[in-house]
């Protein structure tokens, strides 16, 4: 009976999950910067920025901030 609870024991905690906890962020990702300007100012700007490169903006929608471009 013991050798039972020993192997039950066993399953039981080698298949139990270890939970790693991620760390704290050190500053900002290297894709985020942060502007410390208007929205509106910001915003116009960053479409200027886009218009004026390669890149074609295929929709955007201002109240939310989304931005879509391709190449």
């Amino acid at each position: 009976m013991s050798r039972l609870f020993g192997w039950l024991f066993c399953l039981v905690v080698g298949c139990a999950p270890i939970y790693t906890p991620p760390g704290p962020l050190m500053g900002a990702p290297d894709n985020e910067i942060i502007v410390d300007a208007p929205f509106n100012k910001t915003w116009s700007a960053l479409i200027d920025h886009v218009a004026g490169t390669f890149f074609s903006i295929q929709s955007f929608e201002r109240a939310s901030g989304l931005l879509l471009i391709s190449q």
